[in-house]
């Protein structure tokens, strides 16, 4: 889903095993096979005429068909016209072919108004598979599981947390965007006291760079868009991408910032 992501995978596939496997954002892949242009600003391009446009290329063009596809952060792709185009594109349909679909249909449903049964219901009603919980956090620091939980009010009980250790979280409140501006610089001067280079650290924000706090640094050339140039990270500028664009990677250290309430967070 996610095309930051995507970028990655395509890193860690090896060169003999490239002509066998393609990675790309689902919606990056119906725009790319449909034949037919549409006003990408349309309001239902994405949910209805993107769908609509890739099955049609599918029936006119006989395009070949996926051996396997898998699909990560299905939460936000659990729809009945996405879930059309998997049927299309997979040898044997969902009912018949080999799928595996990853993603968190309780806690993590940020672009799909559905509701954890909904989704398990659309996908019951197109196949029969074998469904499993993770059950330890492997990626997350106790800490950062532990801090998390405090902050979003969700506390999961039968997860098993990280034993990795970390330093100690810092949390900084400012009452104004020139405070939180000035908030960042602060945590960046003493991450380079520490030795930690800028190209090792991500600003994440719920709000796109032109909205966020930090968007007067632009104009000083002191800030970037994680992926504008590529994967690799700025060592002379921070980092700065929208949580959402940053699903699924990760960095040494994790900066956020533009939380305005707590109870957003």
């Amino acid at each position: 889903y996610n095309k930051l992501l995507a970028e990655w995978m395509k890193t860690q596939i090896e060169e003999e095993d490239k002509p066998y496997i393609h990675v790309e954002s689902f919606h990056s892949f119906m725009n790319r096979i449909s034949t037919n242009p549409a006003d990408i600003s349309g309001e239902d391009f994405f949910l209805e005429t993107l769908p609509f446009n890739t099955l049609l290329s599918f029936e006119e063009n006989d395009l070949d068909q996926f051996d396997v596809v898998v699909v990560d952060e299905i939460q936000d792709l659990a729809k009945e016209q996405y879930m059309e185009v998997f049927d299309a594109i997979l040898v044997g349909g969902m009912g018949g072919g080999n799928w595996v679909f990853a993603g968190d249909l309780k806690e993590q449903v940020i672009f799909n108004t559905a509701e954890n049964v909904e989704i398990k219901k659309i996908l019951d009603q197109r196949s029969q598979y074998t469904s499993f919980k993770l059950t330890k956090n492997c990626r997350n620091p106790k800490a950062i599981a532990k801090q998390s939980m405090i902050l979003s009010n969700i506390y999961i009980n039968d997860v098993e947390l990280s034993e990795i250790d970390i330093d100690d979280i810092t949390i900084d409140f400012y009452s104004s965007p020139k405070e939180g501006v000035e908030s960042v610089k602060r945590v960046f001067n003493q991450l380079k006291t520490k030795g930690i280079k800028k190209s090792k650290v991500a600003v994440l924000s719920p709000y796109s760079l032109e909205n966020s706090m930090l968007s007067p640094m632009v104009k000083n050339n002191q800030i970037i868009e994680i992926g504008s140039t590529g994967l690799t990270m700025s060592n002379s500028k921070i980092n700065f991408s929208t949580i959402q664009s940053f699903k699924g990677l990760e960095e040494n250290c994790i900066v956020v910032t533009d939380i305005d309430d707590l109870a957003d967070a």
